[in-house]
């Protein structure tokens, strides 16, 4: 079919409508959308990228943080024995059973102390309210501190429980009780104290009776140092800001 000047121009000017709508729906369109899309994971990354770096502003000194809270727990922690098995425990209290130190004998004469397998014991925590009024003024603030008021109630330790019979002076035992209160670790807690018949209540005069008790430990604690050797061979999870 023969087309005349006229047919060839529509035509030659179809054809070109028609390439330029087929680049842009399958070349300039999505194109466009890629565009728009990194654009905004680029935003979303200037952001983290952002986040991240407030982050390691902040954990600056994180490695003293680590060591300052390290030490603040390790000084809790003296107050309580290490974990031990029963036979050093009970050689623990043997020695705190010799006053003076003095003589081969202890001053508080051990007859038959008895050990139990190691126990879980839980120490509540001790917060003292004092009685207050409450106003209507109290009702409309806030509480106070209340995070800090959030802490752990209970805490779940291992302990031995120790029972033994003892013959002793009265100034050598009433020694003793004071030692384990003022002495460090002090987490031997006397439960009971028995008493037999005395004659008399002189310092030298010797009693004779029981004592029940708990012998509470705590765990060690790794240190800083410790935690980083053990993840020393661990890949590190790193970030390519660039990308």
């Amino acid at each position: 079919m023969d087309m005349n000047s006229r047919d060839k121009l529509i035509l030659i000017a179809v054809l070109t409508i028609a390439i330029w709508v087929a680049g842009i729906m399958f070349f300039i369109k999505p194109a466009i959308e890629a565009v728009k899309t990194a654009s905004q994971t680029l935003d979303a990354k200037e952001i983290e990228l952002a986040d991240l770096q407030k982050q390691i502003k902040e954990d600056e000194d994180l490695p003293q943080q680590c060591q300052e809270a390290y030490d603040k727990v390790v000084k809790t922690a003296e107050i309580f024995y290490p974990m031990q098995k029963q036979h050093e425990a009970m050689m623990e209290v043997q020695d705190l059973l010799d006053i003076k130190d003095e003589t081969k004998e202890q001053d508080i004469q051990n007859l038959d102390m008895s050990i139990t397998t190691a126990n879980s014991v839980n120490l509540a925590r001790y917060v003292f309210t004092p009685s207050m009024v409450t106003t209507t003024f109290d009702e409309i603030m806030p509480e106070e501190n209340a995070e800090e008021n959030a802490q752990i109630e209970s805490l779940s330790l291992g302990a031995y429980n120790m029972t033994f019979n003892f013959t002793a002076k009265k100034e050598d035992l009433l020694t003793f009780f004071d030692q384990i209160q003022n002495k460090t670790p002090r987490s031997l807690i006397i439960d009971s104290v028995e008493i037999g018949t005395v004659a008399e209540n002189e310092d030298d005069t010797e009693w004779s009776g029981s004592i029940s008790m708990e012998y509470i430990m705590i765990p060690s604690f790794p240190s800083p140092d410790d935690v980083d050797k053990l993840f020393a061979n661990q890949p590190a999870e790193t970030v390519d800001a660039v990308e």
